[in-house]
């Protein structure tokens, strides 16, 4: 959550909470699972930001994929 705000005060956008479907964890991201009950990024024109997408962060599709199960979670954008 602290990483979000902080890319928040630089970008601007959306606090965004992304959260399980049907399940207690989010499942893995880039290959490894964190158990993450939930994450939270920046959503701005159509781009994704946190703290691995680096500055220019991620178009949505492509950063919803780098989750091991995208079907199964409520990116809420």
């Amino acid at each position: 959550e602290n990483v979000a705000k902080q890319i928040h005060k630089h970008v601007g956008g959306n606090i965004v909470r992304i959260e399980p479907q049907n399940t207690p964890f989010l499942g893995g991201f880039r290959g490894k699972d964190w158990r993450w009950g939930h994450h939270e990024v920046v959503v701005r024109d159509g781009r994704v930001y946190d703290i691995t997408t680096g500055h220019p962060g991620l178009p949505i599709a492509e950063y919803n994929q780098l989750w091991q199960y995208p079907d199964q979670i409520n990116f809420g954008f």
